[in-house]
């Protein structure tokens, strides 16, 4: 399955959710300026390449995961993917602030990796050979992991 991690390479989760999803057989695809230098830097060909490169993977993407805590961009990014249709599951390992917007993702709030592979297993109904393995504390290599 096509899966598009939307979070922000910032935050403590997201590394180690695609490293899960990409042992599972999955693979996921992903400054302090002033307002000035911000608006002349979306317009730099390099931030349009990745404003592309992003846009092309939402596209194909068979699912989207939100992994919080995450930013306007990556709310953008699962924003659009629910309004293409596709599943967007949020996954939200510290239980941040509540937001009823999150309705409209239909794999609705994720709470932990047993939770998130079996949503994923419903999407697809093909289940990876490593799943067993990753739905357990074990599969973490990073013994002071943060996700449970």
């Amino acid at each position: 399955m096509n899966i598009y991690v939307a979070s922000s390479w910032r935050n403590r989760y997201q590394q180690e959710i695609v490293s899960l999803l990409r042992d599972a057989g999955h693979e996921p695809k992903w400054m302090a300026w002033s307002p000035k230098e911000y608006r002349e830097a979306l317009r730099h060909p390099t931030a349009q390449d990745g404003f592309r490169l992003d846009m092309e993977n939402l596209r194909r993407c068979d699912c989207c995961i939100l992994v919080l805590p995450s930013g306007r961009s990556a709310h953008l990014e699962a924003g659009w993917a629910a309004g293409a249709g596709k599943p967007v599951l949020v996954f939200d390992p510290e239980r941040v602030e509540p937001e009823p917007m999150y309705g409209m993702c239909s794999g609705g709030l994720i709470l932990g990796i047993d939770e998130l592979f079996a949503e994923l297993k419903a999407i697809t109904d093909t289940v990876p050979s490593a799943l067993p393995a990753i739905g357990s504390q074990s599969a973490i290599r990073n013994p002071h992991s943060a996700i449970k």
